[in-house]
């Protein structure tokens, strides 16, 4: 769930500038104090590699932003084998919404997602 949408249901009573700044004072947080533990799975190279080797293509969709977005992709090491990123600065609404999938899907130039 956006982290909007999530304020507007636990915290009702409060105005979207309210619920802005909290949730730019939980990305403060999250990044002053986990961002430096988060770790990539075990074999993820291997992995990419092996899609790539198939002929597949590899796109990240994420409505993550920089500083967050560009340590991720550092902790991953992949960046050579990604064809397209879609992230949090290229649309405004996040998880659930599918904008971000349809947008790498445009981006790799697939065929489009049938529109819901």
């Amino acid at each position: 769930m956006d982290g909007d949408d999530m304020l507007r249901i636990i915290a009702s009573d409060k105005d979207k500038d309210f619920r802005k700044q909290a949730l730019k004072a939980e990305g403060k947080n999250f990044e002053a104090r986990y961002l430096s533990s988060v770790r990539a799975f075990k074999n993820i190279r291997p992995l990419f590699e092996a899609i790539k080797r198939e002929g597949g293509k590899i796109a990240i969709a994420t409505d993550c932003t920089d500083p967050a977005l560009r340590h991720y992709r550092a902790v991953l090491g992949v960046d050579d084998l990604i064809d397209v990123i879609a992230c949090g600065e290229d649309v405004k609404e996040g998880k659930p919404s599918p904008k971000l999938v349809r947008l790498a899907v445009e981006r790799l130039a697939l065929l489009p997602l049938a529109q819901s």
